[in-house]
């Protein structure tokens, strides 16, 4: 009996590791992601912390020179965090676009797997229909001596 043989077999190797690529690439744009989320998580605590140091100086005997500096630093904060949230939307979308070409290659790399599963099935059942009938020619062989 011949060996199976998977006609597309090297374009299905060539899928796979499409595919492994395309997971990391994934992988990588979801960490750069979350490191820029991460970023702009702090701004935002940096920010709520100036704001909070605001209110402390304007409860107290205002010292204006303190004051507006303090402003100026808000002010400088608030433009970081516009920065971080632009570049947190560029690496989303990035992210996404990423995730989509995984999708579609893992999409065909899951059609070829079909594929390549159903003719290794189909593989099988004829090798089990010849198998039976070598058994039954043997079986009518011995039957017939007796």
């Amino acid at each position: 009996m011949k060996k199976f043989h998977f006609r597309l077999e090297k374009y299905h190797n060539f899928k796979e590791q499409e595919e492994k690529a395309a997971r990391l690439e994934l992988f990588r744009a979801r960490r750069a992601y979350q490191e820029e989320v991460d970023k702009l998580a702090a701004l935002q605590r940096k920010t709520n912390e100036l704001i909070s140091q605001n209110k402390k100086l304007l409860t107290g005997t205002i010292q204006l020179e303190l004051l507006s500096s303090c402003l100026g630093c808000l002010e400088v904060q608030k433009n970081l965090e516009e920065e971080q949230t632009a570049a947190v939307q560029e690496k989303e979308e990035k992210m996404k676009r990423e995730q989509q070409v995984y999708l579609e290659v893992r999409k065909a790399s899951k059609l070829l797997e079909r594929l390549h599963h159903r003719q290794w099935n189909d593989f099988y059942q004829e090798y089990l229909k010849e198998e039976q009938k070598v058994l039954d020619e043997i079986g009518l062989i011995i039957h017939s001596r007796e």
